[in-house]
């Protein structure tokens, strides 16, 4: 019910395929990754869903996006390899896959779960924090030892 306003925002125009959306609900972030799958197999020749993560907005979304971004491509590819979003009767196996995925992504930062015999979705998620260093100290620092202003410098003309 919440959700339902945002709905041509969550499943967007075609040429969003592919990227990452975000936008700010309340206190929350919700980053999502729309997917299309263009296939005469579905009845208005596409199937479109999109993976979204409900994040609060103090918390960085890079990572978020990330996720969703691995998340849509496995879920894309389960698609077309074994219809599994496609399958009405599959909603629960569905339903039990986000569930562990829920889990493992926010006690662990890593998933493994397995869809059927022969697929599973495994990432792990690394955070790329930058190592800033102090400042050097002064001895660190190279000094001229030429007066670097006198070689820019063009020659005197003597008049």
């Amino acid at each position: 019910r919440l959700l339902k306003p945002l709905g041509r925002y969550l499943l967007p125009e075609t040429f969003i395929k592919g990227r990452v959306v975000s936008m700010v609900l309340d206190d929350n972030v919700i980053v999502g990754a729309p997917v299309y799958i263009e296939d005469t197999l579905y009845d208005r020749n596409c199937f479109q869903f999109n993976i979204c993560m409900v994040v609060s907005s103090s918390l960085d979304p890079e990572p978020h996006r990330d996720i969703a971004q691995h998340l849509a491509m496995a879920f894309h590819a389960l698609e077309v390899e074994i219809n599994l979003l496609s399958t009405p009767s599959e909603v629960a196996h569905v339903e039990d896959i986000l569930a562990q995925l829920r889990y493992q992504l926010n006690t662990t930062e890593e998933c493994f779960v397995r869809v059927g015999n022969s697929h599973a979705i495994s990432f792990k998620v690394r955070r790329w924090n930058p190592v800033l260093t102090k400042s050097p100290a002064m001895l660190s620092v190279p000094v001229p030892l030429t007066d670097l202003k006198r070689l820019v410098e063009p020659a005197s003309r003597p008049e």
